[in-house]
């Protein structure tokens, strides 16, 4: 697997992640703006998030129990109609979501990472609708490299950007499959013991950083008072 993923992320001072909860700026700050220019930077062809992020994120996304499962294996990947858009990749394996379009609001092609024990019904659901999908692997160690080898080979990416939460970026942080971490640290404070982090690991492993060492690459200060920290991820797994 050759994909770049750039976990680019958005955190307050103290590394937390829900934006609703920081504390006000001295001045207003367009969030967005800045977000979006430091992500275009790195020239990605799409990015990836989790489920509950994308239940969130587009209003044309809803979320229901898991989807219905069988015994066949050997299922094989859709590619729908991307049009040349960047692609969105939700990391779904239970096919919890359903979707009313094959592309999010803000442009980008649907491409849905699932469980090979979800059922065709739910398959076909997906396939009617245009949404691509591919698989992910039945072991914790190529959980992710399967789908993101199919992705790198139906879409011909080079470069993702990881956009959370933070439980999906913790996995793929375990996992040694984060190149590069890209955080704009916002001026302001959650203070909470309790929120939300941009890297949240929920697993086994006691030390899923362990593995991990940052080297920096560079760092800005950003319009409206806001940080930007890119690092090189170096990690003592080895890529599939």
């Amino acid at each position: 697997m050759s994909v770049r993923i750039v976990c680019h992320m958005i955190s307050s001072v103290d590394g937390r992640l829900v934006s609703q909860r920081w504390s006000s700026p001295t001045r207003s700050i367009n969030i967005s703006e800045v977000y979006e220019s430091v992500a275009s930077s790195f020239q990605a062809q799409g990015w990836m998030i989790g489920r509950t992020t994308m239940a969130e994120y587009d209003c044309g996304v809803t979320e229901s129990a898991p989807a219905p499962t069988d015994n066949q294996n050997n299922k094989t990947c859709f590619k729908g109609h991307q049009a040349d858009r960047l692609i969105a990749v939700v990391f779904d394996p239970k096919g919890k979501l359903h979707y009313s379009s094959d592309h999010l609001q803000t442009g980008e092609h649907i491409v849905s990472v699932l469980s090979e024990n979800v059922s065709d019904e739910y398959l076909s659901e997906l396939r009617q609708i245009g949404v691509s999908y591919v698989f992910e692997g039945e072991s914790k160690q190529n959980r992710f490299q399967k789908a993101l080898k199919s992705i790198e080979e139906l879409f011909s990416v080079k470069t993702l950007l990881l956009e959370g939460g933070g439980i999906i970026n913790g996995a793929f942080l375990e996992a040694g499959l984060i190149d590069e971490l890209s955080v704009l640290i916002y001026p302001g404070l959650d203070g909470a013991h309790s929120s939300p982090s941009i890297i949240g690991y929920q697993g086994d492993n006691p030390l899923p950083a362990q593995k991990s060492h940052l080297e920096l690459i560079d760092a800005k200060t950003m319009a409206f008072g806001m940080v930007h920290l890119h690092y090189r991820l170096t990690n003592d797994h080895k890529k599939q």
